[in-house]
């Protein structure tokens, strides 16, 4: 059983397009990626599907406030406002691209839930506080 879940959550996380050009990294003030989900996917109390653009801010880190914001990705430009939230830095080993983590939920949900994003060229994971 618990094998069935590995192997669910690596199909998950696999299932995620990567958009490697859209994604700026090394600036120490913002970084961003783009993310398309072909599975409804949960974040927090929000459900998002389709291309999703993730910023993060160092600077309102700093100051306290929440430092992500996700967004609607329509078109190549930032799109809607989706959720703004504090995230929580964990070291990681340096990826060349931006990536999400998600972890499958089990009935009555049935959906990934984001746990982690990191940007390429990064070696600092952004843990999701729940």
């Amino acid at each position: 059983m618990k094998r069935f879940g590995l192997i669910a959550l690596m199909m998950v996380v696999g299932a995620f397009v990567v958009f490697a050009p859209d994604t700026k990294a090394g600036s120490g003030k913002k970084q961003t990626g783009v993310v398309d989900f072909t599975q409804r996917t949960k974040l927090k109390d929000v459900y998002l599907s389709g291309k999703i653009l993730f910023v993060h801010d160092d600077d309102k880190m700093a100051r306290g406030e929440p430092c992500t914001s996700v967004y609607s990705y329509e078109g190549n430009r930032k799109g809607n406002l989706l959720i703004e939230f504090h995230c929580q830095p964990i070291e990681r080993k340096k990826t060349d691209k931006f990536f999400v983590r998600s972890l499958l939920l089990g009935p009555p949900h049935n959906v990934a839930e984001v746990q982690e994003f990191q940007f390429a060229g990064s070696a600092e994971g952004h843990r999701i506080k729940h």
